[in-house]
Formats: structure tokens, sequence, C-alpha cells
């Protein structure tokens, strides 16, 4: 994949992310994303959420136990 592609600012200073880019990157509407300047360049970083992942063993929900260790996991490595 070629790390450029040219995107055109709309008139209300607006940019779509190319599909391909979107795609590799998992973005999809309604996500956060990370706007700053580096270098005198632009960078849009994708946020991850702060949730939880759980993963699944099968195809039914996860217990409560697997809710919880999830839960504390993920403040464990925030520090808290």
């Amino acid at each position: 994949m070629s790390n450029t592609e040219i995107v055109t600012v709309t008139r209300n200073y607006q940019v779509t992310i190319p599909s391909r880019i979107r795609r590799v990157f998992r973005v999809r509407e309604g996500d956060k994303v990370k706007i700053y300047v580096a270098d005198n360049k632009i960078v849009i970083e994708r946020v991850e959420d702060d949730l939880p992942q759980i993963e699944l063993k099968d195809a039914s929900p996860p217990t409560r136990k697997e809710i919880h260790d999830a839960i504390i996991s993920a403040l464990e490595a925030k520090g808290w």
C-alpha cells in the first residue's frame, strides 16, 4: 500500500480519509481521531477506545468473571 494519498479539503475545511486507509486502520463512522502537527506536518491518528476488549472463547456471551477480569486488567494497564 502506498503511504501517500491525495485528498481535497472541502469548503468547510474537511477531508475524507481514503477507503483503503480506513480499511487498514479500521476507521469507521463515529470513531475518534487525533489530529496534531509534528515536524511541520498534519498528522491524523486513530484513537483507540478505552473500553477493555474481551476475547471470547466461543459464540456464547462473556461470563461476569470474564467481564470483571477484563475491566480490572484495563484499569491496571492504565495505572489505576
